[in-house]
């Protein structure tokens, strides 16, 4: 927006000319494409004005282009969900491998949500890719608890059948005096 307030069209009248707006051709403006630009002449009054105002304002049509979201956000969350799953087909009893890619997933997550957010314009509402970050930051979670709750039950099932094999080893003992 282009216009005066100090000044009524008394003293100043805006207006655009024939080529006022003109893109090179060659002009990039990132995540977006330009679809068109719409100038148009805004008259006004103020009150304690005695005669219009005249605004220029330019009108800009832009499309989002989604490939860039697609390819630095969504593909890469959701190789990292099915890779926090590849913990699923390890065998329960290796802990360090199971763990290493769990919590390397988990923190792989956070940085890329964190990024993600960071580098977005700040919106009061939550957006898609907030939603969609949070759930894949749900599902990478879940897998390393998964994890956690299955080594917890491995661990407490050996114990068990060792506890189970003392006290046999000490009836046998026991019965044999």
């Amino acid at each position: 927006e282009i216009g005066s307030f100090a000044y009524d069209d008394n003293d100043i009248r805006f207006k655009w000319g024939s080529d006022a707006l003109s893109f090179k051709p060659n002009l990039v403006v990132p995540q977006f494409e330009h679809l068109k630009s719409n100038p148009v002449v805004r008259r006004f009054k103020i009150p304690s004005m005695p005669n219009q105002q005249t605004l220029l304002v330019v009108q800009y049509l832009l499309h989002r282009q989604r490939a860039l979201y697609v390819g630095q956000i969504f593909l890469p969350a959701m190789m990292i969900v099915i890779v926090s799953w590849v913990t699923f087909y390890i065998n329960p009893g290796a802990v360090p491998a199971r763990a290493s890619i769990g919590i390397t997933c988990v923190l792989t997550m956070m940085t890329l949500t964190t990024s993600c957010i960071g580098s977005l314009p700040t919106n009061l509402m939550y957006t898609p890719v907030d939603v969609y970050l949070g759930a894949c930051f749900v599902f990478v979670f879940g897998a390393l608890l998964e994890f956690a709750a299955v080594n917890f039950s491995e661990t407490s099932l050996k114990n068990h059948k060792e506890g189970i094999k003392k006290q046999k080893g000490q009836k046998k003992q026991t019965g044999d005096v």
